[in-house]
């Protein structure tokens, strides 16, 4: 039984105070503190949804993988037509443990949802793939020492899923004999930015701890792998302020949107890592995804622009910069 069982009474606007507080905290990294207040919410209501999914995102930033897994389940339990977004946060915490086996065992549950969109069920298939590589390649132990010229080749110039399939293989080899190849990726401005972060993740999970030269969108910084925050850490108050927009805007009036408008923020950010976003304001881009988010869906129409940049108080000027940004990367990679 919870410590806080049969202790605390909810007045009105308590529930809402206890949500705000802990988004403050989580937006300002404070893990524990964010814990806290989520979980007192779900001592007295252990199906409150917002304060559950709230508490999971803590947990995943705080590294309390295990938390994860047995507060995911609650909540898929509780209300599972959220399975989908759920078990993304669940793989994600899996994947930063390298827990590859017991991710693939989620990721083939959640596939026997019925309810899972078609492009949640699509992206659970990609990640399975990936997951079932990976788990596959974790008990081997390659110290080659020389990239095959082939190899190198295809990385370079291949199509992109050969680009994909080459940077998985070269994995198999030590760091330093793939680090040069990687470098002339990273450096050359017409490869895929999706591809350059999966490089610097792959290095800095890896440790390695020299600078290397990253372009994207005509920018070139050079950054230590080894000392880069991860991906799930990069531009995290940003987002949390993101989300919260299209949560409080779209969530509830519909879902779909909402799920495509998180899926195409998280493209950006896959797109810009570890670069700083465009300094745009966060209501214009919650505004921005919302919009490109119904564009997608086939809902869009002539004054929609206008009307969303209203709702969310954003600057129309600014907004459209915003959405060619989206469609700019999205299109490119």
């Amino acid at each position: 039984m919870s410590k806080h069982d049969n202790k605390v009474i909810m007045f009105p606007g308590m529930q809402a105070h206890l949500i705000k507080k802990g988004l403050l905290a989580l937006e300002t990294n404070n893990y524990n503190e964010a814990i806290d207040s989520f979980q007192l919410l779900l001592d007295v209501d252990p199906a409150h949804y917002d304060a559950g999914y709230g508490c999971l995102l803590a947990y995943l930033k705080a590294g309390r993988t295990d938390d994860v897994l047995e507060l995911g389940q609650v909540l898929i339990q509780n209300q599972p037509s959220a399975e989908g977004k759920v078990v993304s946060i669940i793989i994600s915490a899996l994947s930063e443990a390298n827990r590859w086996s017991e991710a693939i065992t989620w990721i083939n549950s959640a596939l026997r949802n019925e309810a899972l969109s078609d492009e949640e069920r699509m992206q659970m298939q990609q990640i399975l793939t990936n997951a079932e590589w990976m788990e596959q390649q974790s008990d081997v132990q390659v110290d080659r020492e020389e990239l095959p010229e082939e190899l190198q080749k295809r990385l370079c110039y291949g199509s992109e899923e050969e680009k994909i399939g080459a940077f998985q293989q070269i994995k198999e080899y030590s760091v330093a004999a793939s680090v040069p190849v990687l470098e002339t990726v990273l450096a050359d401005d017409e490869q895929s930015p999706v591809l350059k972060t999966m490089m610097l993740l792959y290095l800095k999970d890896e440790g390695w701890g020299e600078q290397v030269a990253v372009s994207k969108d005509t920018q070139m910084l050079s950054f230590v792998p080894s000392e880069l925050k991860g991906f799930v850490d990069y531009e995290n108050e940003k987002e949390a302020k993101v989300i919260q927009l299209l949560e409080h805007t779209v969530l509830n009036e519909s879902p779909q949107i909402y799920e495509t408008a998180t899926q195409l923020w998280e493209y950006l950010k896959l797109s810009k890592y570890p670069f700083a976003l465009p300094a745009y304001h966060v209501h214009t881009y919650a505004a921005a995804l919302h919009f490109e988010a119904m564009v997608y869906a086939g809902m869009a129409h002539s004054d929609q622009l206008q009307t969303i940049a209203i709702t969310y108080r954003a600057d129309v000027d600014e907004l459209e910069e915003v959405v060619e940004v989206l469609r700019a990367h999205h299109q490119t990679n």
